[in-house]
């Protein structure tokens, strides 16, 4: 296949569309409510004060 196909492929919205669906599944992903914002923002702050490394801050908001 030539990298021309498959980079349009790559692009379609429905292409986009599965894998995103495909990779929340397979992560065990969950839609934050808008309740929770607050609560993420306040923890990601948090955790931001002490480090500027993104990891700790993200393993942070992903305990919520």
């Amino acid at each position: 296949m030539s990298s021309a196909v498959f980079s349009r492929y790559a692009r379609r919205e429905e292409t986009c569309r599965e894998h995103a669906r495909e990779i929340i599944a397979a992560l065990e992903l969950r839609d934050v409510r808008a309740i929770a914002y607050r609560t993420l923002v306040t923890v990601a702050a948090r955790e931001a004060a002490a480090t500027e490394k993104g990891l700790p801050i993200a393993q942070a908001v992903s305990r919520r």
